[in-house]
């Protein structure tokens, strides 16, 4: 999926060369991070291609598929990734600012861990952050800590969880792992974990489930956005970078 900036003033030796060593220092810094936060997100886009392969639900798709809202009708530069993540990527490095419309309802900026309740939104390109947008209520399946190569486990998860202060609702999330090569889950060769999220003004709820252990016993934490405590669940701060500077979370 497309999670990276635009590339905006930074030199590069050779237009025909894209290597990422090829760019500036600060460049290459921030080809880095973006690179680090798709492998934190492989086990969320893992599952987005088993959820393609089972009902045929796209990965990357026009924001229109999950959100019946004549605004989007004619959007070419925003897009989703899978139900959860919005995507408005800066096209144009001479750009000032660019104008990013927001589905209805309570949306985490990525770049900045600020909460938007509204549908419109004026953002201002910076070359080392890439507008990104989580839905409220939404829970990733993340890889804990910070990848540093392309080596995955998808037994150890960290599912973050989004909750906007002031909101009430509940969600369910199915993951699945397996041993990401072979065909071995078609025969039963999975393991599915089940987590079940309850929220109002002033408590967090959340439940998870281990429905099927047929590639093992899946190790979990829950990491929550938005407050200060998950009922029922010992949790402790952690830094994480998403797209933009440092945000905590518990």
């Amino acid at each position: 999926c497309c999670l990276f900036p635009f590339m905006r003033n930074h030199s590069v030796k050779d237009s025909k060369l894209q290597e990422p060593w090829e760019f500036s220092k600060k460049g290459l810094r921030t080809m880095r991070q973006f690179v680090r936060l798709r492998y934190k997100l492989l086990p969320y886009l893992y599952n987005l291609f088993i959820d393609q392969e089972e009902n045929g639900n796209p990965i990357l798709c026009p924001i229109l598929y999950y959100f019946d809202d004549k605004r989007f009708l004619n959007t070419s530069d925003q897009f989703m990734v899978g139900e959860s993540i919005l995507q408005a990527p800066i096209l144009d490095e001479k750009l000032r600012t660019r104008k990013v419309d927001l589905p209805k309802g309570v949306w985490f900026d990525a770049r900045n861990g600020d909460w938007l309740s509204q549908t419109e939104v004026e953002v201002k390109p910076n070359s080392s952050e890439s507008p990104i947008y989580i839905r409220n209520g939404a829970i990733l399946a993340m890889q804990p800590g910070v990848p540093t190569d392309n080596t995955k486990n998808l037994m150890d998860i960290e599912f973050h969880i989004f909750v906007a202060p002031g909101t009430a609702g509940k969600t369910e999330y199915r993951y699945r792992a397996d041993d990401g090569i072979s065909f071995g889950y078609q025969t039963g060769e999975r393991s599915e974990l089940v987590v079940s999220v309850e929220w109002n003004a002033k408590s967090v709820t959340a439940k998870v489930r281990q429905d099927k252990d047929g590639y093992g016993p899946i190790k979990h934490r829950l990491v929550v956005y938005g407050r200060d405590q998950i009922h029922g669940v010992a949790t402790k701060p952690v830094s994480v970078r998403l797209a933009g500077g440092k945000l905590t979370a518990i």
